[in-house]
């Protein structure tokens, strides 16, 4: 194992580690909330969801990657920066609050005023969570992410006590916003780095973090809107009940995603550390390709045994939710190749490439989502956005063919290996004893590959 493949793994056996019991906490709390919860009321947390998080998308200054790639940064810089981060917190949320208070955002239950005005909240989240980019700048993985999962471990205990007593929207609320609050918190009393708010006298301090974080923060609002499109899509054109279903189904695809956010949140200040091009190529092709392994196994997995798995868990009334789900793995599995080129882009401050894919997944999105909605049902909705996502994954590749060298025959003898394993169990009546011995088969080969 190389050097730079070492310090990753170091720090993500810490990432990893901890994104599995939030993992399985996350599974656990909803299965609970969809034995529970209606799928009609999921889908009116779908919608409040959507605007609270952009308000959170919105209030991101994306101070913590500025922070992390840079090469050294004094205590007054950093002061700055955060006073700054905790003021556009400031300015984010007093305008979430007017527009709830005066009811000026459409589709949302005005009912529970009071409980989106506590969920807005989480936008200050972003300035009380900087001392975690510090950490990881100094590769302290352990003290930067095991918070999140205190934090995950308290939500879901609150989340589901309120839920058992009759608090259901207020429940799912506070499971979502308690995360990001007791982080926060936690955060800010196990650092060495105690930051003070301060009167911003260097402004050139804000103009460079401005010039860094100016296309992010624009291709962020855009990527949350073509990622969130598709609710809005499927609860306009089928009904709150049905975009119960798909917003489930898109929930448990993104918490398969912690997985390889795991490694990228790893991946970023390692490669920012290491000058070698070659040795980052190397890097990337191997660890891209085992997620990439990974994720194929799971899809492998539902594909097999999905339906038994669902009923189980979930209960047969969410069966609807399984075929979109398979569909979001497959998203995953390209979002798992595709997200390690975000460090590559990061630490060459090629940030305006990612603005490039996210105005066309924005002009995309919508447009493949409504027409295969229209036509085919639910199912259209996760289609809609994979399809987007494989044109945009192309152009990813080509934009950055000058900044990291691909090795594609591993990729590609992969795809087609888990394509042939869909095909078979498609046209053939695969009994159960056959496919956990194709599962443990293909487990073994993975294995025996990268030992090899």
């Amino acid at each position: 194992m190389t050097t730079i493949n070492r310090q990753i793994f170091d720090g993500a056996k810490y990432t990893i580690s901890f994104s599995m019991i939030q993992y399985v906490l996350y599974i656990i709390t909803q299965i609970i909330f969809a034995r529970l919860l209606s799928p009609n009321l999921f889908g009116e947390f779908a919608i409040i969801s959507i605007v609270v998080m952009f308000f959170f998308s919105l209030s991101n200054f994306c101070t913590d990657k500025y922070i992390i790639i840079q090469k050294s940064i004094n205590k007054n810089k950093l002061n700055s920066l955060i006073t700054f981060d905790f003021i556009y917190a400031l300015v984010s949320y007093s305008i979430f609050f007017l527009l709830i208070k005066n009811h000026l955002i459409p589709n949302i239950n005005y009912v529970y005023e009071n409980s989106i005005l506590l969920f807005g909240l989480v936008v200050f989240y972003h300035p009380f969570s900087r001392n975690k980019a510090i950490l990881e700048k100094e590769l302290k993985f352990f003290k930067a992410r095991y918070p999140s999962m205190i934090a995950t471990i308290l939500s879901s205990i609150i989340s589901i006590i309120l839920a058992f007593n009759g608090f259901t929207l207020l429940a799912l609320i506070l499971w979502r916003a308690l995360q990001y609050l007791f982080e926060g918190l936690i955060l800010l009393f196990i650092s060495n780095f105690n930051f003070s708010f301060v009167a911003i006298e260097n402004s050139k301090d804000i103009n460079d973090l401005y010039k860094f974080s100016a296309p992010l923060i624009a291709s962020n609002i855009i990527i949350y809107f073509y990622w969130n499109i598709d609710y809005i899509i499927v609860d306009h054109l089928l009904g709150k009940t049905q975009l119960g279903y798909y917003w489930l189904a898109f929930q448990l695809g993104l918490f398969i995603l912690r997985i390889k956010d795991a490694i990228i949140n790893v991946v970023l200040p390692v490669f920012s550390e290491n000058k070698n091009q070659d040795t980052i190529n190397e890097s990337f092709n191997q660890i891209s390709l085992l997620v990439f392994k990974l994720f194929g196994l799971i899809f492998i997995t539902f594909i097999f045994f999905g339906e038994y798995i669902f009923s189980f868990t979930f209960g047969d009334k969410w069966l609807p939710a399984l075929n979109p789900f398979i569909i979001t793995i497959l998203l995953s599995m390209i979002r798992s190749f595709t997200s390690f080129f975000e460090p590559i882009l990061l630490i060459h401050k090629k940030t305006n490439y990612k603005l490039i894919l996210a105005v066309f997944n924005a002009v995309l999105v919508p447009s493949l989502v409504y027409f295969l909605v229209k036509s085919f049902g639910i199912i259209g909705a996760p289609l809609g956005v994979l399809i987007s996502n494989v044109f945009s994954s192309i152009i990813l590749i080509f934009l950055t063919k000058n900044l990291v060298k691909i090795n594609y025959l591993p990729i590609l003898k992969n795809i087609l290996f888990i394509s042939l394993i869909f095909t078979l169990n498609s046209i053939l009546d695969l009994n159960i004893l056959t496919k956990i011995l194709i599962l443990i088969s293909t487990f073994g080969i993975y294995i025996f590959n990268e030992k090899k």
